[in-house]
């Protein structure tokens, strides 16, 4: 049997959306993945090498992580209450293998503002013959855990009449460094959950073999999506990050002309009139730079004079840049009257605020379920049930988010790394000062100031992805 299949399969709705979401985590992260992607477009009338020059004196100017990171922080500036967990405390110890449950919600919540996503609830297989105890497999950390899967990460999936999930398949591939005297191994592998047991596939040569079966007795499939707004109850979010990249690849591109501007209006050209049309030795030998004197003839109607670029036009790509920040603002339902020819009313202020407030409020309900159904299934791997249960805070007060605002407003718009840097220190300190002891908070901090660009978010959302499971 053949089990091609397996490994063709792709859901319509996710491939459709592939290079959008691949933007968004490019914006996302940043740095050099950003650059690597290649997202600057080039120009008809440019040359190649004038779009390799552009390329690498382009700077990346990650104002989209700053606003994504600023919004879903308000989610943690009170701890969720999470209630009756004493059967299940040690998930919100360690929910996965390196991380507790809060700091793998953070994670939870920034991927899931960025593109839709899922939470796996896996259990490490063992002999029950061995592990006589609760104790026991606790001691040798037996215990559920969760894995989360990116879009990129989920393969096909369907759902029944009853709204229920009936399968799913899940890239796990990974690659084997374990013995340094020999190359590194890939290993290809899909699995395929249905609600009564998960079957391995791995593709060797030209071949897909078959693991075996083997049952989960959960009676459902362990995987729930997470996203902060499904209007049409497809299980693909409508997400405003898809807007917010496209804004910050225009401001890229934008962005990108600047340079050639101020090198253009830096070191001009020369024109210089002849007769003959011939050069004096001292310009093509040394330039200007260094002469006090320059003889023509005055004979000629021009003299010689600089052209090009002027660095004042500089300034109309600052207003451009500055305008698209201000819209990335807008379209999560926030905005500044300093970027108004007018002074909003307390009315207006309020109806903008309810716009943010509302889609906070579906990210917070979003994590409550989330966590309450890990709970569940985490007991369900044990032939257990539980009542416990987890909220968020949905009381976002509009003074706290105008304070933040205000805050990223001054810093985002400014190219500097080090006010990136601040950016970064002001959001860790709001962020996580509740999770971390305060040496630990410290040590974070430091790490920013030691980091040669931007900090790097990367080691916040490290996903437990497909490699882990």
């Amino acid at each position: 049997m053949t089990y091609e299949i397996i490994f063709s399969r792709r859901h319509e709705d996710l491939s459709i959306k592939d290079e959008i979401y691949h933007l968004i985590d490019d914006c996302y992260i940043g740095g050099q993945q950003f650059i690597d992607a290649e997202h600057l477009l080039k120009h008809e009338k440019e040359s190649r090498e004038g779009y390799s020059r552009r390329l690498e004196l382009t700077p990346y100017i990650n104002n989209f992580a700053s606003l994504v990171d600023l919004i879903v922080g308000f989610l943690f500036v009170r701890e969720p209450s999470r209630k009756e967990t004493d059967n299940v405390k040690y998930i919100i110890d360690k929910a996965t293998k390196t991380k507790g449950l809060t700091k793998f919600m953070q994670m939870v919540a920034i991927r899931s503002f960025l593109y839709p996503g899922g939470v796996l609830v896996d259990s490490p297989t063992f002999d029950p013959a061995t592990v006589g105890s609760e104790k026991q497999r606790q001691n040798e950390n037996l215990n559920p855990y969760c894995v989360f899967y990116t879009p990129f990460k989920i393969r096909d999936f369907a759902y029944d009449e009853n709204n229920e999930l009936s399968w799913i398949i899940l890239d796990n591939s990974y690659t084997d460094k374990t013995n340094p005297l020999i190359d590194n191994i890939t290993h290809e592998i899909y699995r395929l959950w249905t609600t009564n047991e998960f079957i391995d596939f791995e593709r060797i040569g030209k071949e897909i073999v078959a693991g075996q079966a083997v049952e989960h007795g959960l009676g459902e499939v362990p995987f729930k999506f997470c996203m902060w707004r499904d209007d049409d109850d497809d299980f693909i979010s409508e997400s405003l990050s898809e807007d917010l990249a496209y804004i910050a690849k225009a401001n890229y591109n934008n962005l990108s002309y600047m340079p050639e501007m101020l090198s253009a209006g830096t070191f001009k050209m020369l024109a210089y009139p002849s007769a003959s049309g011939e050069i004096p030795d001292e310009l093509v030998s040394g330039g200007t730079g260094s002469l006090t004197l320059l003889p023509f003839d005055g004979n000629l109607s021009h003299k010689p004079e600089f052209i090009g670029s002027e660095l004042g036009d500089v300034a109309s790509y600052l207003s451009v840049l500055e305008y698209f920040s201000i819209e990335m603002l807008k379209i999560v339902g926030i905005d500044t009257d300093e970027a108004k020819q007018y002074v909003k009313s307390g009315v207006a202020k309020k109806l903008d605020f309810q716009k943010v407030k509302s889609y906070l409020s579906s990210g917070a309900r979003m994590l409550g379920e989330l966590e309450t159904w890990i709970f569940q299934t985490v007991a369900k791997w044990e032939n257990n049930i539980t009542n416990a249960s987890s909220s968020y805070e949905t009381d976002f007060l509009s003074e706290d988010i105008d304070e933040k605002l205000a805050r990223w407003t001054q810093l985002a718009m400014l190219p500097y790394k080090e006010l990136q840097k601040t950016l970064h220190k002001i959001m860790v300190r709001s962020v996580l000062s509740s999770d971390m002891t305060k040496d630990e908070l410290e040590e974070t901090i430091e790490s920013i100031d030691r980091s040669p660009d931007q900090i790097d978010i990367g080691s916040l959302i490290n996903m437990e992805d497909g490699a882990d499971a």
